[in-house]
């Protein structure tokens, strides 16, 4: 049995990323010009502290901030196994996989069902104002886009074989 307080942590604000930023000792993070800089991490990550934190160590360790921007979804990404492990979480579950495609393919909030919105909200894959969803972050976003459009493509693909091997 666990036993434990549960805490979440809320999203950091791009001055909190900044000053996180500095202390990690990147020293362009400085003044309104670094704040400008660390926007486009910011938006990709919605503020998200592990992730946030994870960036911040790759960049202090040699890697560019457009190396993380360009690669953030791929397999050699530095979110490759966080990613993968949030998809192992709901793979399993093809309501979650649809109602992941539903707030991720929409232009504004959602609304789901809380059979599908609370499994996710707690997963911290997307973020729920009253019943409305919308994604925690455009890396997220991207990332199961991604997969479910290659899901997508597979399933098409199999079901194409299959016709074809019935009307042989």
């Amino acid at each position: 049995m666990d036993v434990g307080l549960s805490l979440s942590l809320p999203s950091l604000t791009l001055e909190q990323v900044q000053i996180l930023a500095l202390k990690y000792g990147l020293s362009w993070a400085e003044g309104e010009t670094g704040q400008t800089r660390l926007q486009p991490l910011y938006h990709l990550l919605g503020g998200h502290p592990y992730l946030v934190s994870l960036a911040l160590y790759h960049l202090h360790h040699g890697l560019s901030l457009e190396q993380i921007l360009a690669t953030a979804t791929q397999p050699s990404s530095i979110y490759s196994q966080f990613l993968r492990e949030m998809l192992a979480l709901v793979q399993p579950h093809p309501h979650l996989l649809v109602a992941l495609q539903q707030v991720f393919s929409a232009d504004r909030a959602v609304r789901l069902d809380t059979a599908a919105a609370y499994p996710l909200e707690s997963m911290g894959l997307i973020q729920l104002e009253g019943l409305l969803a919308r994604p925690a972050c455009e890396l997220y976003r991207r990332y199961f886009l991604q997969f479910l459009a290659e899901v997508s493509v597979q399933a098409v693909s199999v079901q194409a074989v299959s016709v074809q091997t019935e009307s042989s």
